[in-house]
């Protein structure tokens, strides 16, 4: 009982994990866990004596201590929520490396004045894909909470989850009639940047940046001879990734930094410049078509032009991500980055892809394409992908007309409304109310 006590004050409270990296007798820290056990041996005469034979890292301890914990955390966290006037849900499906689908669910409230996002838990879906019985689970997570504060609910814009007259916000509005429903912020900024990439010329620049990306990270050995042209030490891949552009900004970033050493490890594996060739004929011709992209000024210029637009975007995206965030701030921070979308200038990001590219041919301000021999006008293109990228950002984060009410909260303006109201109406009116 003592250990439990222990552990679960300590481990809870610490957000520890319980087992450590290294747990053999040699190692200097065996983890959070044993650590503490020898600490009580050696201030505790007692339980010294008494638990020589105890280790405390069985299956079944380590589970019921872990069941401890979360349930110390819970109590907490119901405490906390009992004394708010107010409380959101949030919830979000996640997959785990076994593939088996979670519903991640968390609170959202406010406390002596400050935000407070809370982690509730993972709850198994798998298998569970309709609305009504992904509202089954969270209505169960969610009961033993004052139901009554419930004022407000978040999800992505999955089918099931943002269906206006049977999904599940309108499943637990029916239920909780003050639940308002909210698409998250930072999903609307993902599908936007996710529609307005439509274009051919733009899918095919992912696609490139990403299959590029997989051909160095999916071979060791491709890995070693890019790693042996980093001169300034290794910089790491990023990645592409359709729920998460961010990722993507990352990559672009990273391509457009190290082009010079990506350029020169794939010359080196195509086997061009009088080098020793020893690689299969399928990395060989890759190597050369990754190549010659990588020398295309219309390449060249979408990764200065993506960068500049990830730049802004991932600004946003962190902001959007804030617990402290309010409508008021939403709308000033969409407004600024839409005036930063249409601030960027082209014309200097065609003259770095023209100055920087060997493949392509200039002819009266077009280019040919190294791979396709597609006639491409940069600038125009640019302006089809500014243009697009504004217009989806406006459609799907522009003004929240639902939420306009929350301005009432203000007390700059609440105050004096209700000085005007009391000079009208005199005592019939409680300013303080």
């Amino acid at each position: 009982r003592r250990v439990r006590e222990a552990v679960v004050s300590t481990q809870s409270t610490g957000n520890f994990p319980l087992r450590g990296h290294d747990e053999s007798a040699e190692s200097e820290n065996q983890g959070s866990f044993k650590e503490l056990i020898k600490l009580m041996k050696e201030i505790d005469p007692t339980f010294k004596f008494s638990s020589k034979s105890f280790t405390g890292t069985s299956p079944d301890i380590q589970n019921e201590l872990i069941e401890l914990i979360g349930n110390a955390v819970f109590n907490e966290i119901l405490s906390e929520v009992s004394q708010c006037e107010f409380w959101a849900l949030m919830a979000d499906e996640t997959a785990d490396k076994s593939n088996k689908t979670h519903l991640s669910i968390c609170l959202r409230y406010l406390k002596d004045g400050e935000v407070y996002e809370r982690f509730i838990g993972f709850f198994d879906v798998s298998g569970k894909t309709t609305a009504a019985e992904l509202a089954t689970v969270i209505l169960e997570v969610v009961e033993p909470f004052d139901t009554r504060k419930m004022s407000g609910q978040a999800y992505d814009e999955a089918s099931c989850m943002s269906g206006e007259k049977n999904g599940v916000p309108a499943r637990i509005q029916a239920k909780y009639p003050h639940a308002v429903f909210t698409h998250c912020f930072g999903n609307r900024l993902n599908l936007a940047v996710k529609d307005s990439m439509g274009f051919s010329k733009v899918v095919e620049f992912f696609r490139v940046c990403g299959n590029l990306e997989s051909y160095f990270v999916g071979s060791p050995r491709r890995m070693e001879v890019y790693e042996r042209h980093c001169t300034n030490g290794t910089m790491p891949m990023g990645s592409t990734s359709a729920t998460r552009w961010a990722y993507t900004g990352g990559l672009i970033k990273h391509i457009l930094n190290t082009r010079e050493v990506l350029i020169e490890s794939l010359k080196e594996i195509a086997g061009s410049g009088g080098r020793k060739c020893n690689w299969e004929i399928e990395s060989r011709l890759k190597a050369s078509g990754y190549h010659r992209k990588l020398q295309d000024s219309t390449f060249i210029f979408l990764l200065e032009l993506f960068e500049k637009i990830f730049d802004i975007l991932d600004i946003l995206s962190e902001k959007l991500q804030s617990k402290a965030l309010t409508v008021g701030h939403y709308e000033s921070m969409v407004k600024d980055m839409i005036r930063q979308l249409k601030e960027i200038q082209l014309e200097p990001l065609v003259d770095t892809g023209e100055r920087k590219a060997t493949r392509s041919v200039l002819l009266e301000g077009f280019c040919i394409d190294g791979l396709t021999g597609e006639t491409v006008n940069p600038l125009e293109l640019g302006r089809k992908i500014l243009k697009r990228t504004v217009e989806c950002v406006e459609a799907r984060l522009g003004s929240l007309p639902q939420f306009k009410w929350f301005a009432l909260l203000n007390r700059s303006v609440l105050s004096h409304t209700c000085v005007l109201a009391n000079s009208v109406y005199g005592d019939l009116f409680d300013m303080e109310q």
